[in-house]
């Protein structure tokens, strides 16, 4: 278990989901690890949404993010593709849909 998974279970001790994220680790297998790893990920987006911003929850989201790319990583059969598209479109609905049209296009 990676030290950012560790300091999220001590962090979020009392929250239901650590006890599911614990118990899938106890399994040793990767793809529990991983559905563990997803699982953190949820626990740290709801506490940021949930109050005022707080600087530590976005450094704990992102090692976690890293610590999980790198258990996908070590399997060796990552089939993902390997971009990332960022929309910077807000409140716009038909610039986001006009965007994503046109990506959906190029796929093809």
């Amino acid at each position: 278990m990676g030290k950012a998974l560790t300091r999220l279970l001590d962090r979020f001790s009392g929250v239901p989901s650590s006890a599911a994220i614990a118990e899938l680790l106890q399994q040793n297998d990767t793809g529990s690890t991983v559905t563990a790893y997803q699982k953190a990920l949820s626990v740290v987006e709801q506490a940021m949404w949930s109050g005022e911003f707080d600087p530590s929850l976005l450094e704990l989201y992102q090692e976690i993010f890293r610590e999980l790319e790198g258990v996908i990583a070590s399997r060796g059969n990552d089939s993902r593709h390997e971009f990332i598209i960022v929309i910077p479109v807000a409140d716009r609905p038909q610039h986001l849909r006009s965007c994503l049209e046109s990506l959906l296009e190029l796929c093809r």
